[in-house]
């Protein structure tokens, strides 16, 4: 009677498991899989009888693996690898790793594909051997939606740069950064010349154009560390993070000559553009610094257009 309600409850688990959409595992120390359900197999797309004893960054194409032609647990970056790490962990220090994310390029259908899934991972005792569970919930497509979402936010519709909330963010943590570490930044306010002409002329179409081939000319000289949003209308942001005045005028010009260099049929002649430079000074407020590059582009218009202007020194301005 005791072995046959054991034996029920034990078909109660499997069929219990293998309705389960978590995927579940149970790896030895070389990721090896040892059992399985149902939910995992198709994650696999393999038979399972296919899949037991082998590893599991063979069964899903880890890229490392596939571009270094090696196995699981032979490549150069396996050390890195979380999930192993994790079941190694779980196995030899009886750690439990609570529910993480882990992101991992796979090959699927020989093309190469960032994935994210949800795991954790337990020491069990399995065949009177120590193992380690491991349940797994593929989030990818969640995570691609929440990373869009964050894109999205954070972007000026029109120019795909950066947004001014964002920029404005950014500088705030510079400035934290500033006063903690001691570091500099400089700032940059750049606004295209008799923009409204261009718009009588070609139309608000015509407008957005260029917009986003100023926009995307300034992106395409800049630094990848630095940070290019709009600001409003006609003009733009640029933060750059560890430059001094000295640098940031030079990039200030640069960025003038390539704009005045596109060439824009439509409108007939060449989009200039004019712009302030200020670098932060200890114990500005984002206000404070803003105002002063403002003030600079004001100078860089009123003085004809087409130029950079510097601000002035914020300890000048206090004193004065």
């Amino acid at each position: 009677m005791k072995l046959k309600k054991l034996k029920t409850q034990k078909e109660f688990l499997e069929i219990l498991m293998d309705n389960l959409e978590t995927k579940m595992f149970v790896f030895n120390e070389d990721m090896e899989i040892q059992e399985l359900n149902k939910s995992s197999g198709k994650m696999i797309s393999l038979d399972l009888n296919d899949i037991y004893g082998k590893k599991c960054g063979d069964l899903l194409q880890c890229a490392n693996a596939v571009e270094e032609n090696k196995g699981c647990g032979e490549t150069s970056k396996c050390h890195e690898c979380h999930l192993r790490n994790s079941v190694y962990d779980s196995i030899s220090k009886n750690s439990h790793t609570n529910k993480k994310i882990l992101s991992r390029e796979d090959y699927v259908c020989g093309k190469k594909e960032e994935k994210f899934f949800l795991y954790s991972s337990k020491k069990i005792a399995y065949n009177n051997k120590d193992m380690s569970l491991v349940l797994i919930d593929d989030i990818t497509e969640i995570e691609k939606s929440r990373k869009k979402l964050h894109e999205l936010s954070i972007t000026d519709e029109l120019t795909g740069i950066y947004n001014r909330r964002f920029i404005f963010e950014s500088i705030k943590k510079e400035i934290s950064r500033s006063e903690r570490n001691g570091g500099i930044y400089s700032l940059m306010l750049i606004d295209i010349d008799f923009f409204k002409k261009v718009n009588d002329l070609c139309g608000h179409l015509g407008g957005d154009e260029v917009l986003k081939n100023v926009a995307s000319e300034i992106k395409n000289n800049i630094r990848n560390m630095d940070l290019f949003g709009r600001f409003g209308g006609e003009e733009f942001i640029l933060l750059l993070p560890e430059t001094d005045l000295e640098l940031a005028l030079l990039c200030a010009e640069r960025l003038r000559k390539a704009v005045e260099s596109i060439t824009f049929p439509k409108v007939g002649h060449p989009i200039t553009v004019s712009i302030g430079v200020g670098q932060y000074s200890i114990g500005e407020t984002l206000d404070d610094i803003l105002d002063r590059v403002d003030k600079a582009l004001y100078k860089a218009k009123n003085n004809g257009r087409n130029r950079v202007e510097v601000s002035e020194n914020a300890k000048t301005l206090q004193d004065s």
